[in-house]
């Protein structure tokens, strides 16, 4: 194989992981796929187990012939990235959050998009968006740390 097709089983594999990933999310715990909207009602536990049971044999079956095919990439995927990859893609995420949610709370842009808001709402709004602006930095604030493992 050459490294094409070593890339492309690979996607292959991190969209297999992530869509069983959202699958448990909306099976088991309730969360919609869509990101908002109502809660889900989650699986009973019998119906959930046959449906996990069946999700761990799809991508463990998959893993099985990626290591027949290409032994290395399967090593690869198994070895976790640096802590400072992972610090990365939590700045990333929650830069994400801030830039998403913030400017939605903006009480102007509500009444520009959905109508008047009395002064109540309106300030009611603004100390949401502050508190989730205060909460946001404290978590990014901890997300820019370096842990150091302990010895």
């Amino acid at each position: 194989m050459n490294d094409s097709h070593r890339r492309h089983l690979f996607a292959l594999l991190v969209q297999l992981e992530d869509t069983v990933s959202r699958i448990t999310q909306a099976g088991w715990m309730g969360i919609s796929p869509s990101g908002g909207g109502q809660r889900l009602t989650p699986l009973p536990p019998s119906q959930w187990r046959m449906l996990q049971e069946a999700l761990e044999r799809l991508v463990n079956g998959y893993h099985d012939a990626l290591q027949r095919l290409v032994p290395e990439l399967s090593q690869q995927h198994d070895q976790p990235e640096p802590i400072e990859t992972t610090y990365y893609w939590l700045r990333v995420l929650l830069g994400s959050l801030h830039d998403a949610i913030l400017p939605e709370l903006d009480a102007e842009r509500f009444v520009q998009r959905y109508g008047e808001l009395t002064l109540q709402e309106r300030e009611s709004l603004r100390r949401l968006q502050h508190t989730i602006e205060r909460e946001l930095k404290h978590v990014q604030d901890i997300a820019q740390m370096q842990f150091l493992p302990k010895r």
